[in-house]
């Protein structure tokens, strides 16, 4: 941290805080700090307050997994800036060049949109892969009836349940807005 001109965050959602104030009073001054969790709020809040007061903060959150996808091409991005300057300029640049779409916004909005986007996706691909298991049908069996659209559901709750539980429960319990939105 000491040494870095840019210092990513990127551990599990609940830790987040605990690593960027451990980590963020290391920093060199004019060094950028950034996070890619997926609640922005307290993240945010963290580095605010333990960064120093001239360090560049940029809060991001990739809106896809790298297993997923082979390149940043056309993928998107959120993009919390709150302390701007060259660092800040030249990632958001290298980003951008490497064909991703940025959308900026601020932590709370992102929160909020995430809470429907991440939070009420996953938690009803959850509910369907256990009414399922509940009901006692095989969803390999299920695919020879089925429609385009329960496909799609289909891959959707294969992939939620493919990923990590402690990732998925910490994307919904770790946001206050998806708690809200329920």
């Amino acid at each position: 941290a000491r040494k870095a001109d840019i210092l990513f965050i990127a551990v599990p959602i609940s830790a987040t805080p605990m690593v960027i104030e451990r980590l963020a009073p290391l920093m060199k001054k004019n060094a950028l700090i950034t996070d890619v969790t997926s609640v922005k709020t307290p993240a945010i809040k963290a580095m605010k307050r333990c960064a120093p007061p001239t360090a560049e903060i940029l809060g991001l959150h990739p809106m896809f997994h790298d297993s997923m996808v082979a390149d940043m091409r056309g993928q998107t991005i959120v993009v919390c800036p709150v302390r701007t300057g060259p660092w800040n300029r030249w990632f958001l640049s290298f980003l951008r060049h490497e064909g991703a779409v940025l959308q900026k916004c601020r932590p709370q909005a992102h929160d909020q949109m995430m809470s429907v986007i991440q939070g009420i996706t996953h938690l009803s691909a959850i509910a369907t892969g256990i009414a399922l298991r509940k009901l006692g049908v095989s969803a390999i069996k299920s695919l020879k009836f089925s429609s385009p659209i329960y496909r799609l559901r289909l891959e959707m709750v294969g992939r939620v349940l493919y990923q990590s539980p402690k990732l998925y429960s910490e994307i919904a319990l770790e946001n206050p807005k998806t708690m809200n939105s329920l």
